[in-house]
């Protein structure tokens, strides 16, 4: 029950998004990211694994920070990833070249994949991405 309140008005979010984490309470998460970087090219591989039990239509089981905290399913002795179970799991591999001839400019390809099962189904979204962007505009963003 992590980020809830006694009042859903309260809960520790902004614009209807959880403040601390996207998967907001009840949740384990595994997270890896490879670089590679040669004569220009960058290779990037991520990977992330989360579990988590989210409430059912009528029991509290910390699984959503909106729900207030006064009725939860159990007083004592929850436990983490109680609630309806789901996993997730998401690769990104991203494959940049810089532009010689206009420095700072790279052109980059990104297949995404984001597989989700749990009680109820199974859904799997392959997202791909082309484009040419700029580096060096801003700081570095790192992503851990």
């Amino acid at each position: 029950f992590t980020y809830t309140h006694g009042s859903p008005i309260q809960a520790w979010t902004q614009m209807n998004q959880p403040l601390a984490h996207p998967e907001g309470t009840n949740f384990s998460e595994w997270t890896n990211i490879l670089r590679y970087d040669y004569k220009g090219w960058t290779f990037r591989e991520k990977f992330v694994w989360a579990s988590f039990g989210r409430d059912s239509l009528f029991r509290n089981q910390g699984g959503n920070i909106f729900r207030s905290y006064k009725n939860p399913v159990y007083d004592l002795h929850n436990e983490m990833l109680q609630g309806i179970k789901s996993t997730l799991n998401f690769h990104e591999l991203m494959v940049s070249k810089s532009l010689p001839f206009l420095k700072g400019w790279e052109i980059f390809a990104v297949h995404a994949y984001r597989f989700q099962k749990n009680l109820y189904g199974v859904w799997n979204d392959h997202y791909f991405q082309l484009g040419i962007r700029v580096q060096g505009l801003l700081e570095p963003v790192i992503d851990y």
